[in-house]
This record gives structure tokens, C-alpha cells and sequence, in this order.
């Protein structure tokens, strides 16, 4: 009767799994589906954050102009994505985390626009950022809430998290910034 069981639930997942597409078609398909029925395979959330606007990208960079952006610094990743971009809510994960670990719907709803303030920049020599003030609790897996200004050339954002309490300056006047809350894939 185990054994019974057991293969029931093999089956059962193996008809649950995305498989790759076969050739002459153009989408994976869910197994043992019709192959006329496509459904494209489920990508990993990279993170959940706040994607800013245009203007507050703006404002970001014009405050790091101020602030002075270390030399060889881009804003721009090695992908090629544009710096300043978001603010991490949670890293790895959706805003509701699958398995119950975390759930961040109630204060930042995805698709809603959120307002940060940016109240400091600071730098060293692996990245610069802005550390802003958001509207609720975020993950405690992010040391601290801010937005990654600029990097070295080749370099990763992720050292913004690193760069010393004492390497930060506050602004003169606090910026308010504008962002959507979005699952990143």
C-alpha cells in the first residue's frame, strides 16, 4: 500500500512539472498536457522592492552629482541595468513569501506607488547609495533600507549593503521618491 502511495504522488508531480518545449514548440508545457496547451516555465522572484520613476531616478542621480560620485563609478550594472533603480522590500522572495516565512502585502501591495524619502548618501570604494526612509518594516535580510546610487565599473550592487554607518552624509533637505512595488524577476 506504500508503495501504492508513493507512486501515486511521483505521478502526480511529474504531471505537475513544467518540461522543457519539444521541438516545433514554442513555449514549455505543463507534462502530460496537450501539446497544443503552452504555459511559459515559472521564473524565480530576484527580489521584491520598490522600482522608482523616472523623476526620482532623476533626483537620485543629481543628489549623487552633488554628493560626488567616486571616480571610475557608473551608473549602470555590468548587465547593463541603470543605477539608481529600486529598493530592495525583500531579497530571493516574493512580496508573500510561499512557505508563510514573510508577508509584506499589507504595507506594500504589488502594482501600488510608494513614497520613500532619501535622507543621506554615503560611499566607499566598492559602491554608493542613498539611505531612505520607507513607509513600513522591510526584510531584516537587508542591513538597512536604501537605494544603490552608483558603482565601479564592473562592479555589484550589493556592497551598497555594506558601506559603513560612518560614510554617510545627510542631505541638506530630505528627497521625496516615487516607485512602484514589484516582484523582479
Amino acid at each position: 500500500m506504500k508503495l501504492l502511495i508513493e507512486n501515486w504522488r511521483k505521478y502526480l508531480k511529474e504531471e505537475l512539472e513544467v518540461r522543457p518545449a519539444l521541438p516545433g514548440e514554442k513555449e514549455a508545457t505543463m507534462a502530460g498536457a496537450d501539446p497544443g496547451e503552452t504555459k511559459p516555465p515559472k521564473q524565480a522572484v530576484r527580489y521584491s522592492g520598490v522600482v522608482l520613476d523616472d523623476d526620482s531616478v532623476n533626483k537620485l542621480r543629481q543628489a549623487a552629482e552633488e554628493f560626488g560620485v567616486p571616480e571610475g563609478f557608473v551608473f549602470e550594472t555590468k548587465a547593463g541595468e541603470p543605477l539608481p533603480h529600486h529598493m530592495t522590500i525583500v531579497p530571493f522572495s516574493p512580496i508573500i513569501h510561499p512557505k508563510g516565512k514573510h508577508d509584506f502585502s499589507a504595507d506594500y501591495p504589488v502594482g501600488e506607488e510608494v513614497t520613500l524619502m532619501a535622507t543621506a548618501i554615503g560611499a566607499d570604494e566598492r559602491a554608493m547609495a542613498a539611505k531612505v526612509d520607507p513607509p513600513a518594516a522591510i526584510s531584516p535580510k537587508v542591513k538597512f533600507p536604501h537605494i544603490t546610487l552608483a558603482i565601479p565599473r564592473g562592479g555589484k550592487p550589493f556592497f551598497s549593503n555594506k558601506i559603513p554607518e560612518e560614510n554617510f552624509q545627510a542631505l541638506p533637505q530630505s528627497i521625496t521618491l516615487k516607485g512602484t512595488v514589484e516582484e523582479v524577476a
